[in-house]
């Protein structure tokens, strides 16, 4: 039997090309081990992380917030034609880490993948972020949507997920006409899209887990890497917003208890492999 070829999506203009070597080798190490894998990396880059043979490097302009994430869409579709002769599409945020063995027995044969976000699995819809402003594409009225999903995380079959990316970029296109951009960018105008559809395949929020979370019955299978443990300036300034007092006070505390976080999922990953084998 033919492997299944794999096309990864993947984002790191500006600072964001530090994750790339963890991501690739985690990936390349856990993620759909058997199957036949390439990188698409769309980065402004000039470090040598991208020699690889499995690897396009595709040069991307840093588009700045919110467009980096707003116009990941754009980015896609600039490579459509390629995409095509791959099987699945995946994306993932740049600061993720895969931590165990993720394979191919889990991938639907038709449709979406996405995760659920691991800040809302447990919340009443009512309280869900979405975007509520009906002048804009992703609007999702009150009484829709029976769960909120990360924009971190999310792949298919291919035809599926070209479809998707293609439509979201015109929706987002035409927001940004009227003068509107979603609450969440791409997250929101996700959300929007798998809303009334039965193609969707539903992935647990362990499949996007940030480090300072904890959510219980969940391995971290995916790791979400805090970006702030690894950045020398923080990501305000890199967005060219001054940090709330607040989010300064909580940052210092997180430094502190980021290291007793780790430890704590690595060994719930430990007692859970050695479950497995049992």
């Amino acid at each position: 039997m033919d492997k299944l070829k794999i096309g990864m999506l993947y984002i790191c203009t500006g600072a964001y090309d530090v994750f790339f070597p963890t991501f690739y080798s985690s990936r390349e190490k856990f993620f759909m081990p058997d199957s036949e894998k390439h990188y698409f990396v769309f980065t402004d880059s000039e470090k040598d992380y991208f020699s690889h043979d499995n690897i396009t490097k595709i040069y991307q302009k840093n588009l700045g917030w919110p467009d980096n994430t707003l116009k990941r869409f754009h980015m896609f579709d600039s490579i459509t034609d390629t995409l095509k002769n791959y099987d699945y599409l995946f994306f993932f945020n740049a600061n993720i880490q895969f931590m165990m063995p993720i394979h191919e027995d889990i991938l639907p044969s038709k449709g979406l993948i996405v995760v659920k976000h691991p800040g809302y699995y447990l919340t009443d819809p009512k309280e869900f972020t979405y975007e509520r402003n009906p002048k804009s594409l992703a609007c999702i009225n009150d009484g829709e949507g029976e769960i909120y999903v990360f924009g971190a995380a999310n792949g298919g079959k291919s035809e599926d997920y070209i479809k998707m990316y293609q439509e979201l970029k015109r929706r987002v296109d035409e927001d940004e006409k009227n003068g509107i951009i979603a609450i969440y960018h791409d997250e929101s105008h996700l959300n929007r899209y798998i809303i009334g559809r039965d193609d969707v395949t539903v992935w647990g929020p362990d499949y996007a887990y940030p480090d300072l979370y904890d959510l219980p019955g969940y391995i971290q299978r995916i790791r979400l890497i805090w970006k702030q443990a690894v950045f020398k300036e923080d990501i305000w300034k890199m967005r060219g917003v001054k940090m709330p007092l607040k989010v300064k006070i909580r940052e210092m505390i997180d430094r502190k208890r980021i290291g007793s976080y780790l430890e704590k999922r690595e060994a719930e990953r430990e007692q859970y492999l050695k479950n497995e084998k049992q």
